[in-house]
């Protein structure tokens, strides 16, 4: 088993099992990304999830009204890898695929933790203005 994770901006919701869905159904996909696949994305580490949020402007992640950054909600999942579609066989399906690192999963998958965190810190890249670099952030609640 590995450690997978997803984030969430709504923090008020705990969900208990996240089933698959296609692109079209939510936003945030991008030009060119597969629109027909059911998949819950997932990623290896909370850097890689923050780079699916695509946080390309300071205003998305920090609050200047309170000076806080947001709160985001991480959800963990403990998967078989073998149930897992890989970031590197996503390159024909999700065009950022290799810097966002965003892996699939097609089956119904249930979170074995959940927490809130704060992003303390980040630093966004110049060459790809979606990813972010040099993250850091507290656990709020475990």
């Amino acid at each position: 088993m590995a450690k997978y994770f997803r984030i969430s901006r709504d923090i008020d919701k705990d969900i208990k099992i996240f089933v698959p869905r296609s692109v079209s159904q939510f936003s945030g996909s991008i030009l060119g990304e597969d629109t027909s696949t059911k998949r819950v994305s997932i990623c290896e580490n909370i850097h890689e999830c923050l780079n699916g949020l695509s946080y390309s402007h300071d205003e998305e992640a920090y609050d200047k009204v309170s000076g806080r950054f947001r709160l985001l909600k991480v959800y963990e999942f403990e998967l078989d890898p073998g149930d897992v579609v890989p970031y590197t066989d996503l390159t024909g399906k999700v065009p950022d695929a290799l810097q966002t690192k965003e892996c699939w999963s097609i089956k119904e998958i249930e979170p074995v933790n959940s927490y809130i965190i704060e992003l303390t810190y980040f630093h966004v890249e110049d060459k790809y203005p979606y990813l972010i670099r040099d993250v850091e952030y507290e656990i709020l609640n475990e």
